[in-house]
């Protein structure tokens, strides 16, 4: 199983290019499809009785983080919400040294893709 789950994780793509994320990749079926599905099934049977809850996929993907050293929505996603939240790059440095979350770069590079990507649904919505 841990072959097959080693495996599953390095395969999964995360487009991003250098400077922009693919915003579209950040709903809950996207982050399902972004996960290994052997892992997640093996984490929904030890904390939620099989059941894919939020908990089990966070867990799943923070694992997969350690195994594919990239980030992914779940980290990228805690780790903009506390950059958010308390705007500390301690914080944000701290978490992703114990490999919590994202790195603060990944983080401040998320926030540019979706800053840009608001701007420009802002300029046609206008038009």
């Amino acid at each position: 199983m841990a072959r097959k789950i080693l495996a599953e994780s390095r395969d999964i793509p995360f487009t991003k290019t250098k400077t922009k994320y693919d915003l579209g990749n950040f709903t809950h079926t996207k982050t399902k499809e972004h996960t290994s599905a052997t892992l997640l099934r093996f984490i929904s049977k030890l904390v939620s009785t099989g059941e894919v809850t939020k908990a089990s996929l966070n867990l799943s993907q923070s694992i997969q983080q350690h195994i594919t050293n990239a980030c992914n929505q779940t980290t990228l996603g805690l780790g903009v919400t506390l950059h958010h939240k308390f705007g500390s790059k301690y914080i944000i440095d701290t978490l992703h040294e114990h490999g919590y979350i994202a790195s603060y770069d990944e983080v401040r590079r998320f926030r540019k893709s979706a800053a840009s990507m608001s701007v420009r649904m802002l300029l046609c919505c206008i038009r």
